[in-house]
């Protein structure tokens, strides 16, 4: 997975982009002159490097979406817990709740999406793989 090491105005110029796609270049030039004061080169490079990540493409001047926030905050999520956490997302939660205690709403709602999670598929225990993949669930 790629790392998506983004700072807080690519973040921002990124929202712009999500809410204001397709947008043509012309467009979120002046977008970005009036939110963030930055000038046309800005813009252009800040562009270039989030379509080199793949969140976005600049197509005949259009710029469009290659990848929704959802998909951004996700991908970006499951690449802190690889790194910081080593996969544990137990071990993040832990760290988290250490300097930040959970109200009683929030501690039902991870439990809500705990019990909706689907169980991750064992192995028979012949120790052949169903003839399951990915695409069949």
């Amino acid at each position: 997975m790629a790392h998506y090491g983004i700072g807080d105005m690519e973040l921002r110029f990124a929202k712009l982009l999500w809410e204001h796609e397709p947008i043509t270049t012309r467009e979120l030039v002046k977008l970005c002159e009036q939110e963030l004061s930055w000038k046309k080169s800005t813009v252009f490079t800040v562009l270039r490097r989030l379509c080199g990540f793949g969140m976005f493409q600049n197509e005949d001047c259009i710029v469009t979406a290659r990848m929704s926030e959802e998909e951004y905050m996700s991908n970006l999520s499951e690449d802190i817990i690889e790194n910081a956490f080593r996969g544990s997302l137990p071990l993040l939660v832990t760290s988290f709740t250490r300097k930040k205690t959970l109200s009683a709403k929030e501690k039902e709602e991870l439990l809500t999406l705990i019990e909706q999670m689907p169980e991750e598929q064992e192995e028979p225990e012949n120790g052949k793989k169903s003839g399951r993949t990915g695409r069949d669930k």
